[in-house]
């Protein structure tokens, strides 16, 4: 914007005349204004003081005051402001009267402490007598000191505001730190310690979300829902991920609720893939040795293996063979693969812990055996190896 230069021509204000009783009046009124004044911390409130109580005070009315804010000009209120005439510089006053036909126009700088001073302009209808002129003067100095003040404090709250938005900020951001420090703990604790259902259950709680674990071959395994929610699917993301980065130990799936934050989800799942793949992996090797000393130990009893012999290979494996026993064979299709094979073994197993009785079980061209403790329900497990393959014969 354009600012006003300080006029350098007019009328001197004969302050040698000046009636001081008057004059002192017009500065009790001052001090009542400048209380007003210094009690105010913002700059449009220090203006508003001042057009509401100027007139009562010095006689005339507000046109303009302008200053710099941030190394930029400001007028208030608003609008171009009229530039006075100058004033002869060799005055040297502060004052300067300007007659615009029907009205007559004062200007005074508003003091500053560093940088270029501002003006404020008033407007009155007769020419203003040296007391007025001596209370405008005082009343330049006042406001400059008034809105310096108001520019301080308005930086202060500028300061604290940004202050307190980067407080916000580096608590969010701990906070996000610390939740994905405990969800890292969490599964790191549950590879070693947990099960795969613990791991689902910790990824829901976590996440808010459902979870799907499955198979290798895409059969669903394991299922938690969130207790309470409910989204049509249109409104859900679901993310995957390859448990483990290896295909063959299946995936697991989060559905993402919209009120969510997907980074988060993507964190927490790709770490509880981390952990199921661990538990995986080892639940795998784990099946593979006991298929092998399984399958060893019930070749070797096939063959005649010395009942002393076998008893303590058994019991090396945890198994008690002093016992009556039940030998059941299960076969499957022929066109059944290994894998599958692998599968069935798995889901045999499974079906005998359910029935609680110690067993061995062997995988062996194409066929599972099972020695287990006598009292198998035949046909509980016949069902349970029913329903998630294809029909054996038991």
């Amino acid at each position: 914007m354009t600012v006003c230069e300080p006029p350098t021509t007019g009328t001197d204000v004969p302050t040698g005349e000046l009636d001081l009783r008057r004059a002192l009046t017009g500065l009790d009124g001052l001090l009542v204004m400048s209380m007003a004044l210094m009690q105010r911390h913002d700059v449009d409130e220090v203006i508003n003081v001042l057009k509401r109580e100027v007139e009562s005070v010095t006689g005339c009315q507000l046109v303009h005051v302008t200053f710099q804010w941030d190394r930029e000009w400001i007028t208030l209120p608003p609008g171009q402001p009229t530039k006075p005439a100058e004033p002869s510089p060799s005055t040297g006053e502060r004052v300067f009267v300007q007659h615009n036909g029907d009205s007559w126009t004062s200007t005074t700088a508003v003091a500053v402490l560093n940088g270029a001073p501002g003006q404020l302009v008033l407007r009155s209808f007769a020419r203003p007598d040296p007391e007025q002129l001596f209370v405008i003067e005082r009343l330049g100095d006042l406001l400059g000191t008034a809105l310096a003040d108001a520019q301080v404090h308005e930086r202060h709250r500028r300061r604290a505001h940004e202050l307190d938005a980067a407080n916000n900020e580096m608590a969010r951001t701990v906070a996000a730190l610390q939740h994905r420090e405990g969800v890292l703990e969490e599964f790191a604790r549950l590879s070693t310690t947990g099960t795969e259902l613990d791991v689902a259950t910790s990824l829901s709680r976590l996440t808010g979300s459902a979870v799907v674990l499955r198979d290798r071959f895409g059969h669903e395994t394991t299922r938690i829902t969130v207790a309470g929610r409910y989204q049509p699917v249109l409104e859900r993301t679901s993310l995957e991920e390859v448990i483990g980065g290896r295909p063959e130990l299946g995936t697991i799936e989060l559905e993402v609720p919209p009120d969510k934050d997907r980074d988060d989800a993507s964190f927490a799942l790709r770490y509880a893939g981390v952990a199921l793949g661990l538990l995986r992996a080892q639940a795998a090797e784990m099946n593979e040795l006991e298929n092998r000393l399984s399958r060893d130990l019930l070749d070797d009893l096939l063959g005649g293996l010395p009942s002393d012999v076998a008893v303590d290979r058994a019991s090396a494996q945890g198994h008690d063979l002093g016992v009556p026993h039940d030998l059941i064979l299960c076969a499957w299709s022929s066109e059944r693969g290994h894998r599958e094979h692998d599968r069935d073994a798995d889901h045999l197993r499974m079906a005998m812990a359910r029935q609680r009785l110690p067993c061995l079980v062997v995988r062996n061209r194409g066929l599972v055996v099972v020695l287990a403790h006598r009292g198998v329900d035949m046909g509980r497990l016949s069902t349970t190896c029913r329903a998630p393959t294809a029909t054996p014969t038991v």
